[in-house]
């Protein structure tokens, strides 16, 4: 019985992992969940299902991300989320140069930038968290 569980497990896990695990969220995948983020939560909100599961999986790329580098390429608290995936929206919208690099470059970058880790005066402190 667990041989026949187990395998069914890992299985359902896999559909549902998010695809920033692997890296392989391409440019025009971002643009298109980028796209379906200012619909689903923007001025319009429209109710798409197609869209709202674009969304979230643009989301879920975001917050892998996050957890993976939070802390060491940028310092970022959980209460932030919103305003950083709106940050980065933002800046992508805003540049032509964004939308031809590597979405996982550009989301540290715009990360790195706007929730910087403060240095500490003594060298075997953790980083100090800033927002």
């Amino acid at each position: 019985m667990m041989r026949v569980v187990l395998p069914i497990a890992f299985a359902g896990a896999a559909l549902v992992a998010p695809p920033a695990l692997g890296d392989m969220y391409s440019t025009e995948d971002f643009r298109n969940g980028v796209r379906a983020y200012e619909s689903v939560y923007g001025a319009y909100r429209q109710r798409d299902p197609q869209l709202e599961g674009s969304a979230f999986e643009f989301l879920g790329y975001i917050k892998a991300i996050i957890d993976a580098h939070n802390g060491a390429t940028f310092c970022m608290r959980g209460s932030s989320f919103s305003r950083a995936v709106a940050g980065v929206v933002s800046e992508y919208n805003g540049s032509a140069a964004a939308r031809e690099r590597e979405p996982k470059a550009v989301v540290l970058e715009i990360l790195a930038r706007d929730y910087p880790c403060i240095s500490t005066v003594r060298e075997d402190r953790a980083p100090a968290w800033r927002d």
